[in-house]
C-alpha cells in the first residue's frame, strides 16, 4: 500500500492496490481489513484525511489543516471527554 492514514492501532485507511484513487479500512495492529476504535480515534481519522494533501490537491474547499494531531499511538485524546475520564480515573487509582 503506497497511502495510509492512521489514527490508532486498529484503525486507518490505505489506498487499494488494485484500483485507482480507491481506499479501504485497515488495522495496522492486526494486519487486516477490520478497522475498529474508540469515536474520538473515528474522529481523528475524519480530521486526518481532511487535512491530508490528498485532500488539498483533489478537495481543496474541503481541505482543514490539523495542527495539534494527536500521537497515532497514544492511547488518549486531549480533547476527548472519554479518554479523559479514563486517565482521571486511573490517576486516582
Amino acid at each position: 500500500m503506497s497511502y495510509e492514514i492512521g489514527a490508532g492501532k486498529r484503525l486507518a485507511i490505505e489506498e487499494s492496490e488494485w484500483l485507482d484513487d480507491w481506499f479501504m479500512s485497515a488495522s495496522p495492529r492486526n494486519g487486516n481489513s477490520n478497522a475498529e476504535g474508540q469515536w474520538c480515534q473515528w474522529v481523528h481519522l475524519a480530521r486526518l484525511i481532511l487535512a491530508s494533501d490528498r485532500t488539498a490537491e483533489q478537495m481543496p474547499s474541503s481541505h482543514l489543516p490539523y495542527p495539534d494531531a494527536p500521537h497515532l499511538y497514544d492511547g488518549s485524546h486531549p480533547d476527548c471527554v472519554a479518554c479523559a475520564a479514563k486517565v482521571q480515573e486511573a490517576d486516582r487509582g
